[in-house]
């Protein structure tokens, strides 16, 4: 894509891989990608974490309170 390296998905839509062993963006970075973060409620705490001024998410805890509540 203009001369740049990109990953695609099956149905050829750009995608940033993260991980355990990928890059770690901040919520601050990722909120260009994802406007409306939904880990802002206090529902999602246990999925949000602080690594000095940058805040992280963890979207797999995110997933789990979203399938099976705060509670899971």
């Amino acid at each position: 894509m203009d001369g740049r390296w990109w990953l695609a998905d099956p149905d050829d839509n750009a995608f940033l891989s993260t991980g355990v062993d990928c890059v770690g963006p901040g919520v601050d970075v990722m909120r260009e990608f994802i406007p409306h973060l939904p880990l802002e409620t206090e529902d999602f705490t246990p999925a949000r974490s602080r690594r000095g001024s940058t805040e992280f998410a963890n979207f797999g805890i995110a997933n789990l309170i979203h399938a099976f509540g705060v509670n899971w």
